[in-house]
Order: structure tokens, then C-alpha cells, then sequence
């Protein structure tokens, strides 16, 4: 079965100390280690070279994509906003409509749930470790969808629904700019 996380991480931090001055990057294998151990092997000094940094941003580039190098936080709270809230949102409505004769509220269906449940398919084998490593940020995107759901509630009838399309519709034309002419990869 291979190391464990504790040997991984040793490996890693003795080579860190015994090679340094003579091995620039002591990287890790995001492939076998996973995301837990990959952190864990950068949070001890592991790296990645900027070559290599740089030859997967060519490649990336090469599918008209624009490269962006994150730091670990700033990318769990960005991906909190625009993966994870929207997934966990998929599934929100889906459980909702389960709950409300959903056979015969799916078969008035209209484009826009269509999306919303090829997100709802997803796996939870796959979604179930990012959320619990991403769970503080993703309470705070809850909290203030919470609070803005309760906004919207009490305005539902009111004229402060005219600004919330108007904001809608201002990042979906934001949006579609940022898609011109490549799309956005975050590394």
C-alpha cells in the first residue's frame, strides 16, 4: 500500500534538511499523496519549482486557458464562492423539490434546472472531502447566503428586487468579458 502520511512527511522534511544547498525544490506528488497530503508535505516545506510552475502555465495556456497561481487560502475562499456554494447549492434545490412532488414539478421543468442537476449528480465520494476541508470557509459563504436569502425574502415584493437583477445581470456580463478570448484555469 506505500508510506503513510507520518512517513511521507518525514521523508519530506529530512530531505528538506539534509539537501538544502544542494537541491533547490523538494516537491511532492499531488497524484499519489491526494490533497491532505500534499498540504501537508507543503506546510513542511515541500515546493514547487518554478519550472515546473511555469511549463504546466505553457500548457495550460496551449488550451487557451489564462494561468493563475493562487496561495492555498485565497483559492479555498475563492473556490468557495464560485464551485462549492454553487455544487452545494445543486443540491439544496434538488433535496427541496424532492421534498414537493418532485416527478410532477420536474415535468414542468424550464432550461435553467438543467444545470442544477447535472451539479446535483456529482459524487459525494468526490464532494464530501472538499467540503470538510473547505468547511470554514464554505460557513462563511452560508452565513451570508443566509442573510441575504433573509433580505430577499423580505423584499420579495419590494423595489430593492429590481437592484438584485441589476447586480445579476452586471456579473453576467462581467462574466462573459473575463471569457473573452480565454478562459480563466486556476493552478
Amino acid at each position: 500500500p506505500g508510506p503513510t502520511a507520518q512517513e511521507n512527511r518525514a521523508v519530506h522534511a529530512v530531505a528538506r534538511l539534509m539537501l538544502h544547498g544542494r537541491i533547490d525544490h523538494i516537491q511532492t506528488s499531488w497524484v499519489k499523496l491526494g490533497t491532505t497530503g500534499t498540504q501537508l508535505m507543503l506546510q513542511g516545506g515541500a515546493d514547487v519549482a518554478p519550472e515546473t510552475l511555469e511549463r504546466l502555465g505553457r500548457f495550460v495556456e496551449g488550451f487557451g486557458a489564462r494561468p493563475t497561481v493562487l496561495d492555498a487560502e485565497t483559492h479555498d475562499r475563492m473556490m468557495a464562492y464560485v464551485s462549492h456554494f454553487p455544487q452545494l447549492y445543486s443540491i439544496l434545490l434538488t433535496n427541496l423539490i424532492a421534498r414537493h412532488e418532485p416527478g410532477r414539478l420536474l415535468s414542468f421543468h424550464g432550461g435553467g434546472i438543467d444545470d442544477q442537476l447535472r451539479l446535483a449528480a456529482s459524487p459525494y465520494p468526490m464532494w464530501g472531502p472538499i467540503f470538510a476541508e473547505n468547511a470554514d470557509n464554505m460557513r462563511a459563504v452560508l452565513d451570508e447566503v443566509i442573510n441575504m436569502m433573509q433580505r430577499m425574502r423580505d423584499g420579495i415584493d419590494g423595489p430593492e428586487m429590481a437592484e438584485w437583477f441589476r447586480t445579476s445581470n452586471q456579473m453576467h456580463q462581467a462574466f462573459h468579458q473575463l471569457r473573452q478570448p480565454a478562459k480563466s484555469f486556476v493552478l
